[in-house]
């Protein structure tokens, strides 16, 4: 298998350029399609898009808002997107916060991070009163839907009419500002699956460079839709950021219980998603099939398209276009990051005729490291190193394998605050990711671990519970999740393995399967047997609930060891 070559895609210094440029060369195309009350799509264009960046930057540095920073938080939105814009090209800084979060961590986030102001959205409007005279800093809160003003309380579409007026009036102190592509312009606070949380600081070079090596990577499509939290550098950079730069629309989903509805609404070709998406979507398809009695066809199907693409004959568009008519009759591509993902969900995805394309990030690296390419790949890796940054294995084992270690102009700043942390993060000037895997002969990234999450036994031999979570996922069909790890052990005893199952509830009410404790125990037995000795489970567990995530959907692993 021979690379081929980076596509050109002309580089971008920062995200004031970036806003321009599309301004400029996609003119009138939608940037964004927004839901509206009455369930209509409404579009707005790259123009506008400018427009009320500007605008609302305008009115933050007239009011002085722009001198401390600024939180965000709220639902996937377009005022989300013009808010983040709006301030980091006005040279300051944002801060992303997860909506999700308890109240108390939210003024946590503030107050560490030295915002001056907050921009949300409604649903979390009571949330902001409450914590806005507890935080003595916090001088205006901005609600996104809000269409009055009171004290401290501001209105997002006020502020956009404001700066529209301030520009009429020959305002632009925002519209001259200069900003340092080297300095900090984003602190992102991890959402952490080990209970751990630090301020990941970001320039607009970090950002810039993700967006042109994503670009030169693969070919994207033209409409996409957002599903993933904003808040997150994955969605943010590699879905919204990067949609701008190559002038794709984005339609926002309005809720993780409406992906369905909006996907027919939208019918977008191209997802972003993480992993836990990409296995429900691969599972709707054949507990579909067997409901309607057609997965025996289905299978008869993909094998005949199978055979006929080894002639170079490619009739899945017509073959599985009702399988696509699910999700909108249009999608040919997904990108899939931030865990693990079964090789066999490439390969199931690609027979129905729609690319998924794995990659590995991590937030401290903007986030983006390496990913796959739309027609040089391999299912069971994360793809070649972007071309803004480069990888190396640091002291890898009799298998290649060892922790990734990252240099390149994606790399953070430092963690805010913290030297100590930022000091530790670092070798030799390469970030420490934390992650264990190897480089192919190819140039291939296989990610095969985590450090923190490793099992090393008492003979010195590690083992990955990430190989094994993924070895028993294949093996139980009726299981939704499952999370191994090392019990505690007393002094002088040997480390056991365990595992913990969450049952897919559907999947067994549909097949009709009457015991299953009984059957894994029996799949669980044989799946174990096939282990090499030191890799053999001791233990397991199982229950119907399942694991609390991240609102990435990363299972919190260290809450299930407990």
């Amino acid at each position: 298998m021979k690379n081929y070559r980076l596509h050109a895609r002309e580089k971008i210094k920062d995200l004031k350029e970036l806003v321009k440029r599309s301004s400029d060369k996609y003119k009138n195309r939608d940037a964004f399609r927004i839901k509206t009350a009455e369930g209509a799509v409404r579009g707005i264009s790259y123009k506008e898009l400018y427009k009320d960046v500007e605008a609302l930057g305008t009115a933050m540095m007239r009011l002085g808002i722009l001198k401390s920073h600024v939180a965000v938080t709220g639902d996937n939105c377009y005022e989300w997107v013009v808010t983040y814009l709006a301030v980091v090209n006005g040279g300051a800084v944002i801060v992303p916060i997860d909506k999700e979060l308890p109240e108390s961590e939210i003024a946590n986030i503030i107050k560490q991070s030295d915002s001056g102001t907050v921009v949300y959205s409604e649903a979390l409007e009571p949330v902001i009163r409450s914590l806005q005279p507890q935080l003595p800093q916090l001088k205006c809160c901005i609600g996104m839907q809000k269409k009055t003003a009171h004290g401290c309380f501001k209105s997002f579409t006020q502020l956009i009419q404001y700066g529209r007026k301030l520009l009429e009036q020959g305002y632009t102190a925002y519209k001259d500002t200069v900003t340092n592509p080297e300095k900090m312009c984003v602190i992102l606070y991890t959402s952490g699956t080990t209970g751990n949380s630090k301020g990941v600081m970001l320039s607009h070079k970090n950002l810039a460079s993700v967006i042109w090596g994503a670009m030169s990577t693969i070919r994207v499509e033209s409409v996409a839709m957002s599903v993933l939290p904003i808040h997150h550098t994955y969605e943010c950079t590699c879905e919204i950021l990067t949609a701008i730069y190559g002038g794709v629309t984005v339609c926002f989903c309005d809720s993780l219980k409406h992906v369905s509805e909006n996907l027919l609404l939208f019918r977008p070709k191209m997802l972003i998603l993480v992993p836990l998406f990409v296995e429900a979507m691969y599972k709707k398809i054949w507990d579909k099939a067997k409901k309607t009695g057609v997965d025996g066809m289905l299978k008869l199907m993909i094998k005949l398209s199978n055979a006929l693409r080894k002639l170079r004959i490619d009739l899945r568009s017509l073959f599985f276009r009702r399988v696509r008519a699910a999700f909108g009759g249009r999608l040919t591509l997904i990108v899939s990051g931030g865990a693990p993902l079964r090789a066999e969900l490439v390969t199931g995805f690609d027979e129905l005729g729609i690319k998924v394309l794995n990659g590995y990030g991590i937030t401290e690296c903007s986030p983006l490291v390496s990913v796959n390419r739309n027609r040089y790949y391999k299912e069971d890796s994360v793809g070649v190193v972007v071309p803004c940054c480069e990888v190396r294995i640091n002291e890898p084992d009799e298998n290649g394998e060892g922790e990734i270690l990252v240099k390149g102009e994606n790399v953070m700043l430092g963690y805010y605050k913290n030297e100590a942390e930022t000091v530790n993060a670092f070798l030799n000037g390469w970030f420490k990711t934390g992650d264990i895997g190897r480089i192919d002969d190819e140039g291939f990234l296989h990610v095969t671990g985590r450090i923190k999450n490793t099992i090393v036994l008492s003979t010195g031999k590690n083992v990955q519970p990430e190989e094994l979570e993924e070895y028993l996922m294949g093996k139980m069909p009726y299981i939704r999740e499952v999370v191994v790890y090392s019990e505690e052990k007393e002094e002088g005893e040997e480390t056991a393995i365990s595992a913990a199952f969450v049952f897919d509830k559907e999947y067994i009410e549909e097949n009709g399967i009457k015991n299953p404790e009984a059957l894994i125990k029996a799949d669980f037995h044989k799946a174990n047997r096939l282990l090499p000795t030191y890799k053999q489970i001791s233990r397991f567990t199982c229950q119907y609930e399942e694991f609390e995530k991240t609102t990435t959907k990363k299972i919190k692993r260290f809450k299930v060891r407990k």
